[in-house]
């Protein structure tokens, strides 16, 4: 059973019976102004605009009975706040009295006592009253984001109060779902409210600080290609920032006709700011249906009791609607998908399970042996930190083979360097750049006499080309020796000698008697021009050619077995060792030029 929770005092309490009059004179006996003062709009307080004989234009805000003085203190503290950190942001400066007090205080008709602030006007055009230019959704949301940014250091200890607006808390509206004009809409609006039931404990765990509240369309002003103005600070309270967040893109998303399009480009303008966490994303289509039904409830509820100023109350009616037809019919997960793509966490949340089709899906993709897996069972990585590689099975596996994280996996400070450099600039190195010429000399600092110079790549097979060509012009030679089973790039030049899946091109299986020591070995045959200590019949050192017990000598594997050698300082039938002369015996015609090859080596 449901039943009327308390309300915000402010939401229940009468507007202030505070008219032109009044307003007049209080301004001329507080602050010494004499002006012209006309009626703003507002829907609980009492707001004038007053234009002094010097031009000034001034806000005078005659705050609802049921705010508490605290509240207030808050609120003009909070904006002496934001000017000290964001000097930039533009909101409106608080007038001191004559006495210097910031917040006076004015009698009301119905003997009602009212706390008043004077402030300054802002330029600008109310954004929900003008057409919003293209610009303006990126731009709103970059606003949004420095306003909570500039509030992050602020604290006070009125801000831990209630507000019937919260989205957090909208499952408490209930009631009023009773109250909908449409009898239609009230059922799937109960339904709606059930959905929202865990919302307030969701946001919990969230970053949260004491924020403006009410950073909506109502409340920005633009003029001349600019947002020139965030005024009324009076909704101020502790909640989560993505709270925040939602309540600044449901005022948008209420006036678009390109509900998607403007949620992406108010989230860039936003994250360029101040990026988001992927928690914090699940949670914004929730939070943004939460608030369009409390706008809906909430005008259900006062409109009827203020027929007066029933068109005010019910201006946010149809736009919220709006919202809720076309996000409400998305399951929660799928509409935090939409979400987590828009704001570039998508992938960081959905790689953390175990999907049995991912491998015939990658074979189908990516081309199969094109792009070859480590082990039989391929490993469906999802995270690592330090040494370690977590797996979707729940498995941790010692890493003893990436090197590309060589300070540990996920290491906090790479991840700073990285992240916030790609904020700022993302660019090749053949643009002028301080970066790219400190580590350049701090690299090369750190080496030998004569290694001088840096040349950078994006990748061991980039690097390995370079190394080649460099290589090639030095030696003046084309010919490698390779290991077997190594790679060494997929580039046109690295993939030539890189064994690991098929033989390259044109490579013969190096000499048995040509490895003085090391792994299985290949070779691309280089020139040879006859000459030799042993003659035009041999192939000459580190030619390819057969032993006289080699094996298939087309084969890429060299064979197991040894030829026969014999050490003429040690006897013993073993490789070379150092400071051994040995000698290998081949057949007729094997060496590189043909012929008997039978001269002696020394090892060492």
């Amino acid at each position: 059973m449901h039943t009327t929770p308390e309300r915000t005092p402010s939401m229940l309490e009468d507007p202030p019976a505070v008219g032109l009059v009044a307003a007049t004179r209080l301004l001329r006996a507080e602050y010494g102004i004499d002006a012209d003062v006309s009626d703003l709009r507002s829907e609980r307080d009492r707001n004038f605009l007053a234009v002094a004989p010097d031009g000034r234009r001034l806000v005078v805000k005659v705050s609802n009975s049921g705010d508490d003085p605290e509240q207030i203190a808050m609120e003009s503290a909070a904006m002496h706040h934001v000017e000290a950190v964001d000097p930039e942001l533009p909101i409106p400066r608080v007038l001191t009295s004559l006495d210097g007090r910031s917040v006076v205080t004015v009698a009301a008709e119905d003997g009602r006592t009212h706390l008043v602030r004077v402030m300054t006007v802002m330029p600008g055009d109310v954004a929900d009253l003008t057409p919003l230019p293209d610009w303006f959704a990126a731009g709103f949301g970059a606003v949004s984001a420095r306003m909570t940014r500039a509030l992050q250091g602020f604290g006070h200890s009125a801000a831990y109060r209630r507000l019937d607006w919260d989205p957090r808390i909208v499952a408490t509206l209930r009631p009023y779902a009773d109250r909908l004009p449409d009898e239609h809409r009230r059922g799937p609006m109960r339904r709606l409210l059930d959905r929202f039931e865990g919302l307030d404990a969701a946001t919990r765990e969230l970053p949260g600080y004491v924020l403006h509240g009410d950073v909506t369309l109502s409340n920005v002003l633009l003029r001349d290609g600019g947002i020139t103005g965030v005024i009324d600070f009076g909704d101020m309270h502790h909640t989560a920032r993505v709270a925040e967040l939602a309540i600044s893109l449901t005022s948008l998303l209420r006036a678009s006709d390109d509900l998607w399009g403007d949620a992406g480009r108010f989230l860039d303008g936003y994250q360029r700011v101040l990026p988001l966490e992927p928690a914090e994303v699940a949670l914004i289509g929730e939070l943004v249906l939460a608030r369009s039904t409390a706008s809906v409830l909430i005008s259900a509820w006062r409109a009827p009791l203020y027929p007066d100023n029933e068109e005010y109350l019910t201006s946010l009616v149809a736009g919220s609607w709006l919202i809720l037809d076309a996000l409400a019919e998305l399951p929660p997960a799928d509409l935090a998908e939409r979400f987590h793509r828009l704001c570039g966490t998508s992938r960081v949340d959905s790689a953390q399970t175990a999907d049995p089709t991912l491998l015939p899906r990658r074979q189908s993709a990516l081309g199969g042996q094109l792009s070859p897996l480590f082990y039989r069972s391929p490993l469906q990585v999802v995270r690592a930190e330090g040494a370690w590689i977590h797996t979707a099975d729940g498995r941790r596996y010692l890493d003893a083979y990436n090197n590309v994280p060589v300070v540990g996996h996920a290491h906090p400070a790479v991840v700073q360097a990285i992240s916030r450099q790609a904020a700022v600039l993302n660019l090749n190195s053949r643009y002028l750049h301080p970066n790219v010429v400190e580590l350049a000399e701090r690299l090369t600092a750190s080496m030998p006499d004569g290694l001088d110079t840096c040349v950078f790549a994006n990748s061991g097979s980039e690097a390995n080309d370079l190394a080649w060509r460099m290589a090639r012009v030095v030696a003046g030679r084309g010919g490698a020796i390779v290991a077997d089973l190594s790679y060494h790039g997929v580039s046109e030049a690295t993939a030539a000698f890189s064994t690991n899946t098929i033989r390259p091109t044109g490579a013969r299986r190096m000499s048995q008697s040509s490895r003085h020591r090391g792994p299985r070995a290949t070779t691309e045959s280089p020139r040879w021009n006859g000459s030799g200590p042993h003659g035009p019949s041999c192939g000459g050192p580190g030619t390819t050619w057969r032993c006289s017990r080699s094996t298939r000598s087309s084969a890429v594997r060299a064979s197991s077995r040894r030829p026969t050698r014999s050490c003429s300082v040690c006897r013993r039938r073993r490789g070379p060792r150092a400071g051994c002369s040995w000698r290998t015996r081949c057949r007729p015609g094997s060496g590189a030029a043909g012929g008997t090859c039978g001269g002696s080596r020394t090892s060492g």
